[in-house]
């Protein structure tokens, strides 16, 4: 009687790579990518799938992998990719966009097999391994280091693929597909840009003109302004988006997110969107509305030539509007505006149609600034998508993948010189709550950890090489200001559960947050006039090293 295959090898994966496994006396069984139905019923699953992605995949061979992922999860198996032209969109989106949380891994960079990186993946049980000197081994989870800053920074993306990340993602990628809506038929560009960054712009007649080049308006289509609304009606039958509003405190990775939705919102339209950032806190008022909505000769400025705002430059693309809730109240009348008609309003020049996805992001805590009356509910209402980034905190159980990914920045670890970790400076790590600046704290301290480990001639991060910054969580969403004290102030004391809530009610009543240490803890006040809110924190794991 035959063996049962442990890797079932699915479409044209490269020969090294079935070489490899079959060399690591792994029965392997090849089947096409179209036999989906045949081997559901007939064929008895081993531990492990590897899976071809071909470089330009039809919309037919993407839902086939999808199936046999599909197929993989409900068997508990361990998914590897392989792709000749490596990490195309197609791949970026069966890592990033599938619902299930299965362990998926992309196992070659470019035609030839990796050997370390195969190897890590046919292991049962990598869980436990060890270095020579005891140490953890810092590839146990990206088994290839990046050589480049600009590989690192590729595989940034796959932090946010875990199973704590699972509903988030799930959020995100219902928002990617409400927001693929085609542009109506009369909109269609044909291919022309709606302005060149090169040549003279001229007002003429109310037209945008590049020289020898169509007028903004033209591309836009907009023969009349009464036309304009019916196209971006959706009650008549005009065009609309929903718009996406992503949350998370600093350092979350609001940005990553929001580079990772235009890359899939391309992938799924099939075109080169234009993607343009607006920081929204480093401009005034004014200037942030001409920024946005561009202005004629001589309005903005003393120059003779308009000015194209950034929604301009975004149309038939997407706009991603960069810490909104430092907006103005003038501004968000603005924007309340634009969001509702979509209509582009620039100073000295008629509206005209922006056929633009509409991404924000903010690190503030908006319900509260809307008790505040700082941050208007009809404008967060315009964004009928609004996920939030969970914090590091509510990760836990996943720092350790982080820390590994952080460890293996090549810049400040160069050659991988640094390639392990001692168990208690691990624990030491992911004991820590990141709260002031989540992930880019933690890379902080990793890459301090990294270079003092290094300076010591050591391959080893140990115990010794950790500097931790203890204190309580960063104030954010108010002007509430801390005081030292020297004794707990008097009153009924109420118990919060994070360090955030003072923050908020510190806000709320204007009022300071007051700090008192003694020993190993750290507790902070704010005093209202019926009681003390107090919150407490243990600094002794901090502060023993």
């Amino acid at each position: 009687m035959t063996a049962a295959p442990q890797c079932l090898i699915v479409g044209d994966v490269p020969a090294a790579v079935i070489s490899l496994v079959e060399r690591d006396d792994k029965r392997v069984e090849p089947v096409g990518l179209s036999s989906i139905g045949k081997k559901k019923l007939e064929l008895e699953h081993g531990p492990y799938m590897i899976v071809h992605v071909p470089d330009k995949p039809s919309e037919p061979e993407v839902a086939e992998i999808e199936e046999w992922l599909k197929i993989a999860d409900a068997e508990n198996q361990r998914v590897g990719l392989t792709c000749q032209a490596g990490i195309t969109p197609s791949v970026w989106r069966l890592l990033m966009l599938h619902e299930s949380p299965f362990a998926v891994q992309l196992l070659n960079d470019g035609a030839e097999a990796d050997t370390e990186r195969l190897r890590a993946f046919l292991s049962t049980d990598t869980s436990g391994q060890h270095s020579e000197d005891g140490c953890l081994p810092l590839n146990r989870y990206f088994t290839k280091p990046p050589g480049t800053m600009e590989q690192y920074n590729q595989q940034r993306r796959l932090t946010l693929k875990s199973q704590g990340m699972d509903g988030f993602l799930a959020s995100l990628r219902d928002a990617v597909l409400a927001m693929k809506a085609p542009l109506p038929e009369a909109a269609t560009r044909k291919g022309v840009p709606p302005w060149k960054r090169s040549g003279v712009l001229q007002l003429d007649r109310d037209h945008l003109q590049l020289s020898d080049e169509p007028s903004l308006r033209d591309v836009f289509f907009a023969a009349t302004l009464g036309q304009a609304p019916e196209w971006l009606n959706p009650i008549s039958g005009g065009w609309s988006v929903p718009k996406l509003l992503i949350q998370g405190e600093s350092g979350s990775g609001k940005t990553l997110v929001a580079e990772l939705v235009r890359d899939l919102l391309g992938y799924e339209l099939k075109a080169d969107l234009p993607y343009e950032v607006v920081n929204c806190a480093g401009l005034g008022p004014e200037n942030l509305v001409h920024e946005l909505f561009g202005a004629g000769p001589y309005v903005w400025s003393e120059l003779p030539e308009p000015v194209i705002g950034t929604l301009a430059r975004a149309a038939y693309g997407l706009a991603f509007l960069d810490e909104v809730g430092d907006l103005d109240p003038a501004v968000q009348r603005a924007l309340l505006v634009f969001l509702q008609d979509g209509l582009i309003r620039p100073a000295g020049i008629e509206p005209y149609p922006g056929f633009i996805r509409i991404i924000a992001a903010t690190n503030r805590d908006v319900p509260l600034m809307i008790e505040r009356q700082q941050f208007r509910n009809d404008f967060r209402a315009r964004f009928e998508h609004r996920i939030t980034i969970p914090p590091l905190r509510a990760r836990l159980d996943e720092l350790d993948r982080l820390i590994e990914f952080a460890a293996q920045n090549p810049q400040s670890n160069p050659k991988f010189s640094v390639n392990s970790i001692a168990q208690d400076a691990l624990d030491k790590l992911t004991k820590h709550e990141y709260r002031s600046e989540n992930f880019r704290e933690l890379e902080r301290i990793v890459h301090a950890s990294v270079a003092h480990a290094r300076s010591r001639r050591s391959r080893c991060i140990t115990l010794q090489d950790i500097e931790l910054t203890a204190g309580p969580e960063a104030v954010r969403d108010s002007d509430a200001y801390t005081i030292r004290v020297l004794q707990p102030p008097p009153g009924h004391m109420i118990d919060v559960p994070e360090a955030r809530d003072i923050a908020r009610a510190a806000a709320f009543t204007n009022s300071p947050i007051l700090q008192w240490e003694e020993g190993d803890s750290l507790a902070q006040f704010v005093v209202t006039p019926e009681y003390v809110l107090r919150h407490q924190i243990e600094l002794a794991e901090e502060t023993n090293s």
